[in-house]
């Protein structure tokens, strides 16, 4: 059930005006990390197979999709027992050991797993061409340890039509991606994966959803549903993460942005609720959200243009001001002299995620948009996957880096996505 929740007057004064966080680059964006001479970073060919993407095929270098690792998406750290790790979002579900927790020791980082090109195991497998069994391809965004288990949220693509290479499912040029929020686990660490079984009996399984979007139809845009889920954070009783919102409402118009989303019990993907507005509703995992349905979240910075649509890549907590921190990337195609296109990192805070309405408005209804940190000497690789955590060592940052102080790490993905990028931040407050 929805339920109001009221705001005072105080908390509308503190996010409005009276306060101010600033956040800005140490230095230029350099390189950090890179995987192009890996052999799981390659393509997937259709009379060779799987091949590097600089191996040949027939005499011809190979050329084919993205097959294997590929950083797909923001990388969102975690431990687990005495390791920390990050996942390579992809479909392939490799991810990378930040071997003896050592962000400054790269050459020791690990891919895993090593001895093959389709990742870690998932059960049930991707792949899956029925819309209604939503395992069609996952991607791990959000990974959150809460021991012995590690839970978390998938990007959930469906094709509307495929192209089929090597026997593998990939988009067909032209057709439609629906975009659907998932729900993993895994009970070893992260070594495999798993979703929730599928009723091959049922004549839909949303119930292994967390949102599900409207199952498809040739009147709808070449993508929409939710997608690009945030790193999970805990409040109070409750765990939220945002995600991308993307739909087409009754008057025809895609909208975009991003909503908000919880629940008390990580190890399930039922009973999540959603930010209405104005208070909480629970996910109706017997319908669809979004669009014109009968359930509709609320759309953070809703526009009609693709700016808006990546702006929650990550939210953190700022140790020394109390601030949830919510960052991500103006997904816009702003262009230099050189033709290069300028990447644009964008934050916004707020007091509480339980009652988000003074996120992207003021108190008098005023648009409040993220701010962009400034760059410094260069501009920032366009990919639009940004993210921002605390690689200092300190206590208070938690197994699932929940926690920023005021020097945290920043990263962005290369085009290529084959490298991941870096430069820390200065996080300031003012009350």
């Amino acid at each position: 059930m929805a339920s109001a929740i009221l705001v005072t007057s105080t908390a509308i004064s503190s996010v409005a005006h009276a306060e101010q966080l600033n956040i800005t680059f140490q230095g230029t964006i350099d390189p950090m990390f890179g995987i192009e001479g890996n052999y799981h970073y390659g393509v997937m060919t259709a009379n060779c197979g799987y091949k590097h993407i600089s191996e040949q095929c027939n005499g011809t270098v190979a050329s084919g999709p993205s097959y294997g690792a590929w950083f797909d998406g923001p990388i969102n750290p975690y431990k687990f027992g005495s390791e920390t790790y990050f996942q390579i979002p992809h479909s392939q579900n490799y991810r990378i050991k930040v071997t003896g927790n050592n962000w400054g020791a790269r050459h020791l980082w690990q891919m895993e797993p090593n001895n093959t090109v389709h990742g870690a195991t998932i059960t049930p497998a991707d792949s899956d061409l029925n819309q209604s069994h939503y395992q069609m391809r996952n991607w791990i965004f959000s990974p959150y340890v809460q021991y012995p288990n590690i839970y978390g949220l998938t990007h959930h693509e469906w094709y509307s039509s495929v192209s089929f290479v090597n026997g593998i499912p990939f988009l067909a040029p032209g057709a439609t991606t629906v975009w659907g929020l998932g729900w993993i686990s895994s009970a070893d660490g992260g070594n495999t994966w798993a979703m929730n079984p599928i009723n091959y009996n049922a004549p839909s399984n949303s119930n292994r959803m967390v949102l599900i979007p409207e199952p498809w139809n040739s009147s709808l845009p070449n993508f929409y549903g939710f997608s690009h889920p945030s790193n999970i954070v805990k409040e109070g009783i409750y765990y939220y993460a945002f995600m991308t919102n993307v739909g087409q409402k009754s008057n025809g118009k895609q909208t975009l942005g991003v909503s908000l989303i919880r629940t008390s019990n990580l190890a399930s993907s039922s009973g999540w609720q959603y930010w209405n507005g104005s208070g909480w509703t629970t996910v109706n995992q017997g319908t669809y959200q979004g669009n014109s349905g009968p359930q509709q979240p609320y759309i953070f910075w809703e526009s009609t243009n693709a700016c808006s649509h990546l702006y929650a890549h990550n939210v953190r907590k700022h140790a020394s001001s109390g601030k949830w921190i919510v960052l991500g990337a103006a997904y816009c195609t702003d262009v230099d002299a050189n033709g290069n296109i300028l990447g644009k990192a964008v934050y916004s805070w707020i007091n509480s995620l339980a009652n988000p309405a003074l996120l992207d408005k003021t108190a008098a209804g005023q648009s409040r948009s993220p701010q962009v940190i400034p760059a410094v000497g260069n501009y920032i690789p366009f990919n639009a996957y940004y993210s921002f955590f605390d690689v200092s060592g300190s206590q208070n940052v938690g197994d699932n880096f929940e926690v920023v102080n005021d020097t945290p790490l920043f990263t962005a993905i290369n085009p290529a996505k084959n490298t991941i990028l870096h430069q820390f931040l200065n996080i300031s407050y003012t009350p």
